[in-house]
């Protein structure tokens, strides 16, 4: 500070003008302050170094407390010591350490009240009770005595932990007091005395007067000892049927009680000769109490009887088949357990609702009031409706449990179709209307409990409606809370979840019906138009026929059911209308097939009946003549082709037969005699062939008539070719023609 001082001097002198620079010598004025500065500042470093080591070793210290109450000690002398404000400062931050401390020491207090509370440790020579009360003390003391400690430090206690810390021996006290239990203060050594004080007498031993009186009345203390025991265990068992909510409800009733007992405790004694009054009085007391409580404990199993008929409602109640075939379909298996549990939550809301009349009811035998909403029954109305929330929650759970079971089961619980829908096959209904019915069965389950409207908090009055945001109008259920459960919620996913595994299993095994795809992906029309422009001979149209009918006899020896887990397919739709789709190709290729035989078979017969129009012509000329050996011509040379295509024919229809392709009647009489008109045709050629015999030859031959002129002319005869006319020789040579092809026709 004096160096700096002096150099911020110096430069005000300077700049200022007005006197002379100063110049003195450094080392006299800053040699001593120099050394004087360092030592100074190692004195500070060494101290910082203390001080932080201080620090560690007070909060290492405090980690390791025996005793809260010590440590308090402690910190108070630390507070009126005069030391370094940073030391001060960490001690005093340590109250909140000495506060986990003595929660620790808290809580081992209360280990060893729970764990000894039944059978607490006695000092020697104390009674059962007395001494029961004396440790339960004890263990209050050790903590009261420090609390009052801290009451010393007002700024502990007003803190948030301190404001926690001293509700905790209460709590300790107050769980000490419903652990009390009765004994009759009348010990065994006693009962030694008398019997002792008897035998002695007998043996003409003197005893001391107080043992005879007592020994004399030996008969009015087993009597008494007898009725109070039989007393104390009529209230024990009569207390041990309370659960906590009841206790807490009958808490006024059950002080009341205790008010009749503390005589017992505090006034009487064995010598008391109001002893049979108090037991008289305590049986009344008892079996007044008695009766409230069996008629509690009535109106109790009418809401738990209640509370068992909802949880053992089945929400799944799905529709029992008629016969093991008959299995109901997928919307009708979700609509009967839509159904069938509308009808269920409309009993359950009623048994629901019965509950607060019940608790109304008890109400009024306990204080005498029909509110619905006494403070005094708040814990029991908290209780019921703890209880309700784990019927539901239970009901909802062991609901989608087994119906999980039941849908992952090997026994079919409903059946879906397939069909086909070209040109993929799908399930009927599909898989995503099967997924979304899961899904809203499953989610209507849990909001099943949306009819389970919530009570007004400190009553068993049913909430009113309150409103949201944007004026919506909330009804505060059950569902609230239920539907935030986990377990539920997995089990609630696992159902639609495991369903649509099943379903994409079941799509899987479809695929193999792929492979009749053909049949309904190829345009028909189209196919058939190109197979009849091909003009394919019948043997074509029997391969083809025969495939389409060998599919049509394969996939009805399909398996047509498939079942997987809970889920019956239905094959038989899809097989049915594969069948139909194969026997329509069949239809088409007959329908071509028919076309085909029918044409040739017209053809046929009107070129059979042509031919045997022509042979009945008569031949009264030459010409008719020829056309008659030209027709009988043709029918020698188209006697193989003719049978070839009649045959044909008759094979067509044979086919069409075969695959149960029925032509018309007409064409079955004309291909049934198509073979007999050709072989009467022929038949007949040959007949006119012989009658024409006799005819041809008057044509060949010379008239007679026409000799005279001959020989006048000079021909030498018959063969000379002078004799005919022109015509004659003319028609000579076409007849000539026609019977030499006659006659390679019937060489051929």
């Amino acid at each position: 500070m004096w160096k700096k001082a002096y150099f911020d001097t110096r430069a005000k002198i300077e700049a200022s003008g007005r006197e002379a620079r100063w110049e003195f010598d450094r080392k006299r004025l800053f040699e001593r302050t120099d050394y004087m500065a360092t030592i100074c500042q190692d004195l500070y470093d060494v101290l910082q170094v203390i001080e932080k080591e201080a620090k560690n070793f007070i909060d290492e210290s405090f980690k390791t407390l025996r005793s809260a109450e010590a440590a308090f000690d402690m910190l108070l002398k630390f507070k009126h010591i005069r030391s370094r404000e940073a030391i001060n400062r960490q001690m005093m931050m340590k109250f909140n350490d000495i506060l986990v401390q003595y929660c620790k020491e808290i809580d081992i207090i209360n280990k060893i009240f729970v764990q000894n509370h039944e059978n607490p440790p006695l000092y020697k020579n104390h009674p059962p009770v007395a001494g029961a009360i004396y440790w339960e003390r004890s263990l209050f003391y050790r903590i009261k005595h420090t609390i009052l400690r801290f009451q010393e430090v007002q700024e502990i206690l007003d803190s948030e932990r301190g404001e926690e810390i001293t509700a905790n021996p209460e709590d300790a006290a107050e769980s000490s007091d419903r652990g009390i239990t009765f004994a009759i203060n009348f010990p065994f050594a006693l009962r030694e005395i008398i019997n002792e004080t008897k035998y002695l007498e007998q043996l003409g031993f003197p005893v001391p007067e107080l043992a005879r009186n007592v020994a004399l009345q030996e008969d009015k203390f087993l009597r008494y000892t007898e009725g109070i025991q039989h007393m104390l265990d009529h209230y024990h068992a009569l207390v041990r049927t309370l659960n906590d909510a009841e206790s807490a409800l009958l808490d006024d009733h059950s002080q009341e009680l205790l008010r009749v007992f503390r005589s017992g405790f505090k006034r009487l004694n064995w010598n008391s000769l109001g002893i049979a009054d108090y037991i008289t009085r305590c049986k009344q007391a008892i079996g007044k109490f008695e009766s409230l409580v069996h008629q509690i404990h009535k109106n109790a199993d009418d809401i738990a009887s209640r509370l068992t008929l909802i949880e053992s409602i089945n929400l799944f109640k799905y529709p029992a088949p008629k016969t093991e075939e008959d299995l109901p379909g997928v919307k009708e298996f979700f609509e009967h357990i839509d159904r069938e549990r509308t009808k269920d939550v409309d009993y359950m809301v009623r048994w629901y609702l019965a509950i607060g009349p019940l608790l109304t009811k008890v109400e009024g035998l306990v204080i005498h009031t029909n509110t619905g909403k006494a403070p005094k029954l708040a814990t029991y109305y908290e209780h019921w409706e703890k209880r309700v929330y784990e019927v539901l929650t239970k009901l909802i759970l062991k609901n989608l449990q087994a119906f999980n079971s039941l849908i992952l089961g090997n026994v079919p619980l409903f059946q879906t179709e397939t069909i086909l829908t070209a040109p993929e096959i799908i399930l009927h209904p599909n898989a995503n209307e099967i997924d979304k019915m899961c899904v809203h069965c499953a989610r209507n389950c849990v909001e099943v409990t949306r009819n389970f409207v919530r009570w007004m908090n400190g009553s068993c009055i049913e909430c009113p409606p309150q409103k949201g945001e944007e004026e919506e109008v909330v009804t505060i259920t059950f569902y609230n809370d239920i539907s935030l459960n986990p377990q539920i919620i997995e089990q609630a996913l696992m159902i639609p979840q495991n369903v649509h595994r099943i379903l994409v299993n079941l799509t899987k095994y479809l695929q193999r019906w792929k492979k009749y795809r053909p049949l309904w992906k190829l345009d028909k029309a189209i196919v058939m138009e190109k197979f009849a422009a091909k003009k394919p001979p019948c043997v074509s149209y029997d391969e083809k026929l025969q495939f389409y009918t060998k599919i049509s006899q394969e996939v009805m020896r399909q398996p047509l059911v498939k079942e997987e887990h809970c889920v019956r397919l239905q094959l038989g739709p899809l097989a049915h209308t594969v069948q139909e789709s194969a026997k329509a190709w069949v239809m088409s290729l007959g329908k071509l097939l028919n076309e085909s035989a029918r044409e040739e078979l017209h053809s046929l017969h009107e070129e059979m009946e042509s031919l045997a129009k022509n042979l009945k012509k008569s031949p009264g000329t030459l010409e008719d003549l020829k056309f008659v050996l030209a027709t009988i011509a043709e029918v020698r040379s188209k006697s193989l082709i003719m049978e070839l295509r009649y045959r044909d024919v008759q094979e067509r229809y044979r086919t069409m037969t075969m695959y149960n392709l029925h032509p018309s009647n007409a064409e079955k009489e004309l291909v049934d005699k198509i073979e007999s008109m050709w072989q009467s045709l022929f038949t007949d050629s040959v007949n006119v062939e012989h009658a024409l015999g006799s005819i041809k030859r008057t044509f060949t031959e010379v008239p007679w008539r026409w000799l005279p002129e001959a020989r006048a002319r000079g021909l030498r005869g018959p063969s000379d070719s002078r004799l005919l006319s022109p015509d004659h020789s003319q028609r000579d040579n076409e007849l000539q023609a026609a019977d030499g092809g006659l006659r390679k026709a019937v060489l051929f």
